[in-house]
């Protein structure tokens, strides 16, 4: 059964010598480390300062999408609809999850957003799911997740996740992380119908469960999602609630 057997999203050992000639850092979960938007620096501590520095804008994969852009300007989204909407968290949650699977799965990287929030929900994602891979592989082969099943389990983990109404931004992370790994799972087993879905269910859920906080969080901030940017200061507690939806 797929659900017994872990499937493999892992770099292979052929482009991981090849990264790491050139000096790149990769991860469990696919692609090269993205460097560290400016919110979160000042959440890490100094070891990982030390190690975040060596990243620069250009680095990763993100580079290749930022290229492509330059040299086929025709190819760039519309800013109108894959920019980030303040006035609308729904559109806007959507946004952000469709740029969350491009980067994991590297596909249509020219439609990479390089604006600081993107930037910093693909780097929080990525970081939890490279210190969390084991958690979140064995979640989701637990689940065993198919499409007729597919919103259903996406929202027990997510009611679980926010259980008794508690949403912080590191939790939204979270979410964004276990959509993302739903992602590479669905990649694995060609199930391309679900993987375009994920982005709607997060979408959905967001506007029926969280958009009250993320509105609230914009009359404090000034802007939706700007909150974001601080993410880095909590994540390493989400691993006690993934061990707890798990």
């Amino acid at each position: 059964m797929a659900g017994d057997s872990t499937t493999n999203n892992e770099i292979g050992e052929g482009v991981e010598q090849g990264a790491s000639v050139r000096g790149e850092r990769h991860s469990r979960v696919g692609g090269i480390l993205e460097c560290d938007p400016p919110g979160n620096r000042n959440s890490l501590s100094m070891s990982d300062q030390a190690n975040e520095n060596t990243d620069d804008d250009e680095d990763g994969v993100c580079r290749y999408g930022i290229r492509l852009q330059n040299f086929f300007p025709h190819l760039a989204p519309p800013s109108s609809r894959y920019g980030i909407c303040d006035d609308n968290v729904e559109l806007t949650a959507e946004i952000l999850a469709h740029d969350v699977i491009r980067y994991l799965l590297k596909e249509d990287m020219y439609l990479i957003s390089r604006d600081s929030i993107s930037r910093s929900m693909r780097h929080n994602v990525y970081q939890m799911l490279n210190k969390h891979s084991i958690l979140f592989t064995s979640m989701v082969n637990r689940l065993n997740v198919v499409p007729d099943t597919a919103y259903e389990a996406f929202t027990g983990v997510a009611d679980e996740l926010f259980l008794h109404g508690e949403i912080t931004w590191a939790k939204i992370v979270c979410l964004y992380a276990f959509m993302g790994r739903l992602a590479l799972w669905a990649r694995d087993g060609r199930m391309h119908a679900l993987k375009q879905k994920l982005p709607l269910y997060v979408s959905r859920y967001i506007g029926e469960a969280i958009a009250h906080f993320i509105k609230v969080a914009e009359e404090v901030s000034g802007a939706v999602w700007r909150s974001l940017l601080m993410t880095g200061a909590t994540l390493s507690l989400v691993a006690t609630i993934l061990t707890v939806t798990a």
